[in-house]
């Protein structure tokens, strides 16, 4: 194999037999439900913001949200911790917890797009 098909195919590893496809990936049919809480003391944003990140508000805010996912198999439930970030001037967030019914979707969610993800089984009180 030559170095340009190298960098060409590089996307995972191993190289010839990623754990999953090659994008773009689309999530398509998801239905979100974003919880602002205050954070009083601002603590936990604090606590939760990495270098060289800062926190920019008040707020905590835990996500749960379903889709079927980019692989359209079975729907997917994931939950998580959100803290909204300053990043040398770029407004965005950090994602510090991410809680997911499927370990399928684990290692591109860590690799790709770097969440958190743990797996994890939510039970009906």
């Amino acid at each position: 194999m030559k170095e340009s098909e190298v960098q060409a195919r590089a996307f995972a590893m191993p190289l010839t037999s990623p754990a999953y496809p090659i994008g773009p990936y689309r999530f398509v049919n998801r239905e979100f439900l974003i919880i602002a809480l205050p954070d009083r003391s601002a603590e936990i944003a604090r606590a939760c913001a990495t270098s060289p990140c800062r926190s920019t508000s008040r707020l905590v805010k835990f996500e749960i949200h379903s889709h079927a996912g980019f692989d359209r198999l079975r729907r997917l439930h994931e939950s998580g911790q959100v803290i909204p970030v300053s990043c040398r001037a770029a407004k965005a967030a950090t994602r510090t917890a991410c809680f997911s019914t499927t370990i399928r979707r684990s290692p591109a969610a860590r690799e790709l797009w770097g969440f958190p993800k743990k797996l994890a089984q939510a039970d009906a009180a």
